[in-house]
């Protein structure tokens, strides 16, 4: 006797970072789809820990556009913008604001990336290759409604930590985070 058994096919639902989450979860945001596999997109916080060749990558390209070495002992900010409205952040009403505030802090580095030249930018580091936008926020370039894929803001600690902060909102975060660092 022949007995057929069957095995449901299960699919691996991942955030962007190829971190598995839940079928609710993946469900919720099921409008965001990306070839070949369900991608959650987290508007929030989301921590990790960097490889050194990244690290290395990162500071390398960031250093050869500044034309300057970055200090390893501080905290880097990079606030990464797209082109469009309020996703870049020299568009938004709190920005002299928050420029100011990052001067209060003497262990942070800061830089404004951007995903393309414009030059109504003049000042931010674009990049050309992706390395900030494909590796943190790769959602810019997702066909999603351009509020929901703004950049936003990451923190690179000297230990190779780091903190994404998706999206626009994530400037009532970034503070607390580097008071936090100063400790």
């Amino acid at each position: 006797m022949c007995q057929l058994l069957t095995f449901a096919q299960k699919k691996t639902y991942v955030d962007e970072f190829g971190k598995t989450i839940y079928k609710k979860e993946a469900k919720l945001f099921s409008k965001y789809r990306m070839p070949e596999k369900m991608v959650l997109v987290k508007y929030d916080r989301f921590e990790g820990e960097l490889s050194d060749s990244l690290k290395h990558a990162i500071f390398a390209f960031l250093e050869k556009e500044i034309g300057s070495t970055i200090d390893r002992n501080k905290v880097v900010v990079i606030e990464a913008n797209i082109n469009e409205g309020n996703c870049n952040i020299r568009n938004m009403s709190i920005y002299n604001q928050h420029l100011t505030k990052i001067e209060t802090f003497k262990n942070v580095a800061y830089f404004e990336v951007i995903s393309q030249y414009n030059p109504s930018y003049e000042g931010q580091v674009v990049d050309h290759n992706g390395i900030i936008f494909n590796s943190f926020f790769s959602y810019y370039k997702w066909s999603i409604p351009r509020i929901e894929k703004c950049g936003g803001t990451l923190l690179i600690f000297p230990n190779n930590q780091f903190i994404r902060l998706a999206g626009d909102g994530g400037q009532k975060d970034l503070f607390p985070l580097l008071e936090k660092a100063k400790n």
